[in-house]
């Protein structure tokens, strides 16, 4: 789940430009890598935390695969905000919960943030595709398990229009609120829609 805040770093510029140019503008400075370097560690401290809370209760082949998946969900919404000029700035790993990435706060539109979203679920999706199909070259049950949790997790963290979940950030393009036209409620809907089913479906058959 995506989290923005404001750091009050006046060294980060974050402009905004026309919802057509769908692009926000980042002027950097010499210590971008330094402030990214330095959320490796408490990264690293609850994402070991968060491995050895799951590991109690499904061992730790499995603990490791389900934290390695947050990850990479996390890293979808990452990848996502930096399209926007979103500096990544920490991630955090909590038992029960899941994942929340930070970034620097910007004047994303509605349909930008709807994108930063989604891009959790797709790349948990594309995760929960690996482990299936390493499932069927090996048939090695743990494969299994691990892409239908994939499928299964992302698709409830997709679908429920309620924060801190995913879906909240969806949910917002059709609120009174949005300024978002008909054909971008329309194109959100399906996208929305469409991977919703794909996760359930797929959920179904591993």
């Amino acid at each position: 789940m995506p989290t923005k805040f404001d750091l009050g770093d006046e060294s980060l510029s974050v402009t905004a430009k026309s919802e057509a140019s769908a692009q926000l503008t980042v002027i950097k400075d010499s210590r971008d890598v330094e402030r990214i370097r330095q959320t490796i560690p408490s990264t690293l401290v609850s994402m070991g935390f968060t491995i050895w809370f799951y590991s109690n209760f499904y061992g730790w082949a499995v603990a490791a695969g389900l934290v390695l998946s947050i990850f990479i969900h996390e890293c979808g919404h990452a990848l996502a905000a930096r399209r926007y000029g979103l500096p990544y700035m920490g991630m955090r790993f909590i038992p029960l919960v899941g994942g929340v990435v930070f970034h620097q706060r910007g004047n994303t539109s509605v349909t930008q943030d709807a994108f930063i979203g989604i891009m959790g679920p797709v790349f948990g999706t594309l995760t929960g595709i690996a482990c299936a199909v390493v499932y069927f070259i090996t048939k090695t049950p743990f494969w299994g398990s691990l892409a239908q949790l994939n499928f299964y997790m992302n698709a409830a963290n997709l679908l429920i229009p309620a924060p801190p979940l995913d879906g909240h950030w969806l949910a917002a393009v059709f609120s009174k609120k949005s300024r978002a036209t008909k054909p971008e409620k329309l194109k959100w809907a399906l996208a929305w829609a469409s991977l919703g089913i794909f996760l359930i479906v797929s959920g179904i058959l591993i």
